[in-house]
């Protein structure tokens, strides 16, 4: 089953938007040094529901804590469920809200994207994305992409895509894609996004 509450079993985030009433609050820019639970301090995201991809390391997992701590409904939205329910079960133990979900999400895989998007019910007031890869070997998804473009780029742009009747649905609704600034390192090839042609440079293709 794609969304599951089941109740067995970090790099810091520099900004994060909110909506706390209802007109949009917009939180300052932090300071770089600033964790995620610094910038939800004294914000309250009762009634506030959020998709966090990659939640269950790194970022992603600090992100989804801040939010749940901060009283947000969160999806865990991670490609093995069940490594996605002990970082649910640690979440609830953290922050006492039990109001956290796992929902299943292979972004490498258009098909799976398709599917949490279907099975996605009700408005959503938050969607952060904060699954990567990064360095990996030359990859072929199922869609025939090179990995690192179909999981960093294609599949958060399809998820977000999907999702905007859903995002639309309220006011105010946020999207949030984490990232770094080592892309200026290296340009992008439109004419062989997929590295078809020319000799395959992991680092290049993180970028």
């Amino acid at each position: 089953m794609l969304f599951r509450s089941t109740t067995d079993r970090s790099r810091p985030v520099s900004t994060i938007t909110s909506t706390t009433s209802t007109a949009a609050a917009v939180l300052p820019v932090a300071p770089a040094a600033a964790t995620a639970a610094d910038v939800l301090a004294g914000v309250d995201l009762t009634g506030r529901r959020a998709v966090v991809t990659g939640a269950t390391t790194g970022v992603g997992l600090a992100t989804a804590r801040a939010l749940a701590a901060a009283g947000a409904e969160v999806t865990l939205a991670v490609r093995d469920a069940e490594v996605g329910a002990v970082a649910r079960a640690g979440i609830v133990a953290d922050t006492g809200n039990e109001r956290v979900a796992v929902g299943e999400l292979d972004l490498s895989d258009q098909r799976s994207i398709a599917r949490f998007v279907r099975l996605w019910d009700g408005p959503l007031h938050m969607l952060v994305h904060a699954a990567a890869v990064a360095g990996a070997p030359l990859t072929r998804t199922v869609d025939d992409w090179e990995l690192h473009l179909a999981v960093n780029h294609l599949g958060p742009a399809s998820l977000t895509s999907g999702l905007h009747w859903a995002l639309t649905a309220v006011d105010g609704a946020r999207v949030v894609t984490v990232t770094s600034a080592a892309h200026r390192d290296a340009a992008f090839d439109p004419e062989d996004p997929h590295f078809s042609d020319q000799r395959y440079d992991a680092h290049l293709a993180g970028l």
